[in-house]
């Protein structure tokens, strides 16, 4: 009988359990909200409907309270006011400058020390509307209580240091009143770089943007500004004890007050009953309050009743069989940007959809598509040209011009959808922007290049740590290999076909039982001994750690997080048990990486007495962090759910991600001694900052030929969100890639910055030598070209370190002007310097390849041929061992053409400089160089700088290279030792110099270096290629 009972039992939890984890099909729309089946998305995207747009009197700014901090004249703050709701919210606005060309502008629900920040003196409507918003508080016990919780402001992402350093005052505030125009408060100051930056604030908060004079921006130009301000629920409000009596002075006085007043307020009433009927229903009663020596008192108030806006899944709200509690009501902000003189508008990572964002309403305000969604989720074998929500996702968005790039940036970790709408004329660009909570935290960038756009973008929020070298070469996954045989054997087969690959890596079945931190003993009894016959051959190996812990009372690291007290917690009533839900292992618990203690106790985890088995070459990999939970609503967490705080997960959900990929890249740091040793650490979830803590991947895509097309617009986008290292699964994730699919796949792959092939438990082994003669061998020289050019990408991501520029780049990036290339997705440029057009259709043997800056003098040579093309439209040469691969003139870029099995046996390898010169028989390019691995080039200066400039002498046929040391001089005694100790330590040279482009017959080639000697060069030219052996 128990026997037969336990069998029942656990057919019975089989059942349950496949009924909760996620299909292998399609994506199940059902599965997911759209913004009607969202109540604050309904809500917000009604304001911006074609009936519905004239608001620009909603909410009203005290323009005399606005003034400079008297400590920190950067800072300008005043009050709003809302103007036509009976709420009557009363706002606080700060607007900050910054040297970078960057503006913050912050609104927020009034702090209890607001009468101390503000200056009030000059203004009485400010000074009546601060009152009567302190009366409210002081007459009812649950507003008092409803105002006592903050909102969420988000945590961990900016760069709070470096910003403080980079704050510049406002070198003129000036107010307009009266006159025929509304009044206007002007703010202006200059940039770094002498821009002149201009704000524009007038009495119905429309906020203008001018750079150098030039409108660029505006916020509230279409009056959607909404903003739901805290409140008790109704049942709260109803419960109320009664107020305290007033002194019968008072009463007396208020009451005489009341009949004075009667006749105007019945001419009020008169003109609200003929404002339109829906704005009616969204006032259910007049806002009254009485004014004497301009303060303004509180009468008995039903601003906090039931409106259309709280009974619309305000408080609760159901998907599915789910319910959304909400005890803290509504908390949304939306507001309306426009760019000025713009046709694309770019960011809002990650979609799977077109670089430059499509509209998602027209003109006059009909839905064309459902907005923009940014909540992470994990969506299985996601559909193309799709606004849902995927994986990550980061807040920014840039609106490119010609002449100028504008980027805003809402730091809000909510929930957030983005509606896009071309102007009438098409000459502008509308956007609505969407939050569940928090607060209007944006940053408006006023940049005069792409570059310079993400360069203050990611000077907000960090720029991408230079990973350690082996990171960046091939990877190869699968879920999962089987055993330590099974892994002997891949790693074997790969030396065996002479292809070259750094990390293996396994997925979930490695563990015991989902039990992360533990290995199968049967299948992987000795994983110390796989990592070190990996790490013979120079090659890593990376295991994933999810954030759901098996509910198990005999699993230690349960065990321990059960003890700490660091899981996310059920919800927010007293002593709430840890939340639990499904994911692989069953039963589960999410640790609560928004707690710097979680934080810590998970990095200490890595531990290699914790982490027993791991060893310094072993690395992480971050999966199901959105958090996925396949029982959950949307299969994710509840948002009632809380961490530290007492936040809930709706106001942070976006942020979970990014934090647990921040406590594991740490605990990778903490695990060796002196904490020298870079991390890696790989992420399916993210947010804006990750690109601190390392790289990300599109998750879950399909073996087809559109899902590979899809990579670059999705990477090009997620790289403009200051996350340089990514990339997409190569051959898919999902079904059997046929062999001239994965062969397109790996050579589009070599050039993108994260270069993995996996695959789904299900599909057949794909290995780049299964499918026999001749696949295996143009499989390897696909993967080879990565190493062709490894150095030039690690050079490429020291300066996405120093810069915040991605190492893959849009062609706008590097040719803003050229209009014809501003919506161009399906090729792409490495650095500056390598333009790249994957081959993205079955069957082609060409394909369409546009060559920027052609008109103006740009040269571009096919790096296979050698030979320059000519554009801008070219049909490229595109057979099935090679992807369109182009050099622009004027550039040098160091390749190691050694074939080796990994990075690290490559480490000392020569180099080839292949240099292609422009027009005047010049080029230039640098070379970075450092141990690959530990924080040595951060710490002690361990680093090198090379700069390598071809020229030629007018009037002689004499081509003149100059090798020069461009390390940086400054810095410490130990940093400059560092810098000596490092140089001397380096065993590459240059063993061959092969020059392209050069129009005049060259007679001699001069080495000169930097001491000012002078060395003739050997040179051979064939074919127009000049080749310089053992220079």
């Amino acid at each position: 009988m128990r026997q037969t009972a336990f069998i029942e039992v656990a057919l019975a939890l089989l059942v349950l359990f496949a009924a909760w984890a996620p299909s292998t099909e399609a994506v199940d729309r059902n599965k997911f909200k759209t913004c009607d089946r969202s109540g604050f998305c309904r809500r917000q995207r009604a304001l911006g409907s074609s009936d519905a747009q004239a608001l620009p009197t909603a909410y009203r700014v005290h323009l005399r309270s606005m003034r400079q901090d008297v400590t920190d004249s950067s800072l300008v703050r005043g009050l709003i006011e809302e103007s036509n709701d009976a709420h009557g919210a009363v706002l606080l606005l700060e607007v900050r400058a910054y040297a970078d060309n960057v503006v913050r502008v912050t609104v927020d629900e009034l702090p209890n020390d607001a009468a101390a920040l503000l200056h009030l003196e000059d203004d009485h409507a400010a000074q009546a509307a601060l009152q009567r918003w302190e009366a409210d508080a002081a007459d009812h016990e649950a507003v008092r209580e409803a105002r006592s919780r903050p909102r969420y402001r988000v945590q961990e992402v900016l760069q709070e240091e470096a910003m403080a350093s980079r704050r510049v005052p406002f070198e003129s505030v000036q107010l307009r009143e009266g006159g025929a125009l509304p009044s206007l408060l002007t703010l202006q100051y200059r940039g770094a770089d002498g821009q002149r930056n201009r704000v524009e604030i007038d009495e119905h908060l429309q906020v203008r943007f001018l750079a150098d004079d030039q409108p660029v921006l505006t916020a509230n130009q279409r009056g959607l500004f909404s903003f739901e301000h805290r409140r008790p629920s109704p049942a709260r409000f109803d419960q109320e004890p009664q107020q305290t009596q007033q002194p019968q002075a008072e009463q007396d006085e208020q009451r005489q007050d009341e009949q004075d007043e009667q006749q105007q307020d019945e001419q009020d009433e008169q003109q609200q009953d003929e404002q339109d009927e829906q704005q009616k229903q969204d006032k259910p009663a007049e806002r009254e309050t009485e004014q004497e020596g301009g303060v303004a008192k509180s009468k008995v108030s039903s601003r906090y009743r039931v409106s259309d806006v709280e009974s619309d899944g305000a408080w609760e709200e159901s998907f599915g069989n789910h319910k959304d509690e909400k005890p803290y009501g509504p908390n949304a902000i939306g507001l309306d940007l426009t760019f000025h003189g713009v046709q694309h508008v770019y960011g809002l990572p990650e979609h799977a959809d077109s670089l430059a964002l499509r509209d998602t309403r027209s003109a006059g305000g009909a839905h064309l598509l459902e907005p923009y969604r940014l909540f992470n989720l994990d969506v299985f074998e996601f559909e193309l040209e799709e606004t849902m929500a995927l994986y990550g996702h980061v807040p920014v968005m840039y609106g490119h011009r010609g002449d100028r790039t504008t980027g805003v940036f809402w730091l809000n970790a909510a929930e957030m959808w983005v509606d896009v709408a071309s102007s009438e004329d098409r000459q502008h660009k509308h956007t609505h922007w969407m939050a569940e909570s928090g607060v209007l935290d944006l940053f408006v960038m006023l940049a005069a290049s792409p570059r310079a756009a993400v360069a203050s973008y990611t000077g907000l929020t960090g720029t991408q740590a230079l990973p350690p070298k082996f990171a960046i070469a091939y990877h190869q996954c699968r879920w999962n290999y089987r055993d330590e045989a099974d892994v002997s054997a891949v790693h074997a087969g790969f030396d065996q076909h002479d292809i070259p690959f750094d990390v293996l890596w396994l997925d979930i079945e490695h563990t015991d039982g989902k039990r992360y931190f533990t290995w199968d003993q049967r299948n992987f009894a000795t994983p110390k001994r796989m990592q070190e016959e990996l790490w013979a051959t120079g090659r890593r190996m990376v295991t994933i750690v999810d954030p759901h812990i098996k509910r198990d009372s005999g699993y230690a690291v349960h065990q321990r997080a059960e003890e700490a007290g660091v899981y996310v917690l059920r919800d927010g009533q007293p002593n709430a048990p840890a939340y639990d839900g499904w994911c692989w292992p069953g039963s589960s618990s999410w640790v609560d990486y928004v707690s710097a203690t979680a934080r810590q106790w998970w990095a200490d985890q890595f531990a290699y007495d914790r982490y027993q088995g791991s060893t310094p070459s072993l690395f992480t990999w971050n999966d199901m962090n959105e958090p996925s939970v396949f029982n959950g609503p949307e299969t994710t967490i509840v948002k009632h759910a809380v961490h530290a705080g007492g936040w809930e997960n709706r106001d942070l959900h976006n942020l979970y991600g990014m934090l647990m990929q921040r406590a594991t890249a740490e605990g990778q740091v903490q695990r060796n001694e002196g904490h020298t040793e870079r991390p890696f650490v790989l992420s399916r979830a993210f947010f804006a900052g990750t690109q601190r803590h390392g790289a990300i991947w599109t998750g879950d895509n399909a073996a087809r030929w559109d899902h590979m097309g899809s990579a670059s617009p999705m990477l090009l986008s997620v790289g403009l969100g200051g996350i340089g290292f990514c990339g997409a699964d190569v051959g898919g994730f999902f079904g059997d890639p046929q062999p001239e699919l994965l062969l397109r796949w790996y050579q589009a792959g070599a050039f993108q910055p994260f270069f993995r092939a996996h695959g789904h438990l299900d599909t057949k082994r794909r290995e780049p030598w299964l499918f026999g003669e001749p696949w295996t061998t143009r499989f390897r020289e696909a993967i080879r070209q990565r190493y062709v050019y490894l150095q030039h990408w690690y050079t490429l991501f020291r300066e996405a370190e120093l810069t915040g520029a991605p190492p893959m780049r849009p062609l706008f990036f590097e040719f803003p002007r050229e209009q014809a290339i501003f919506a161009l997705d399906d090729q792409y440029l490495v650095g500056a310097d390598l333009l790249v057009a994957p081959v993205t259709s079955a069957g082609a043997t060409s394909r369409q390849v546009y060559l920027p800056g052609v008109a103006d003098g740009t040269r571009w040579f096919d790096v296979h041929t050698l030979r320059e093309v000519r554009g801008p439209q070219l049909l490229a040469d595109a057979p099935l061992d090679r992807t369109p691969v182009f050099q622009r003139g004027g550039s040098v870029i160091a390749r190691q053409e050694r074939a080796r099995r990994s990075s690290e046996q490559m480490a000392n390898d020569p180099f080839t400089l292949q240099i292609c010169v422009d027009r005047s028989g010049a080029a230039a390019g640098e070379l970075y160089l450092d141990d690959g691995h530990s924080f040595a080039y951060q710490r002690s200066g361990a680093f090198a700088q090379r700069r390598f400039e071809l020229s030629t002498e007018s009037g002689r046929n004499v081509a003149i290279l100059r090798n020069l040391d461009v390390t940086p001089l400054a810095g410490t005694d130990a940093e400059k030792q560092g810098r000596q100790l490092f140089a001397a330590s380096v065993r590459n040279h240059v063993e061959r110099i092969r020059v392209l482009g050069l129009e005049k017959r060259v007679e001699k080639v001069q080495l000169t270096l930097e001491e000012g000697s002078t060395h003739q060069l050997q040179f051979s030219l064939n074919d127009g290629v000049l080749l310089i052996r053992k220079p």
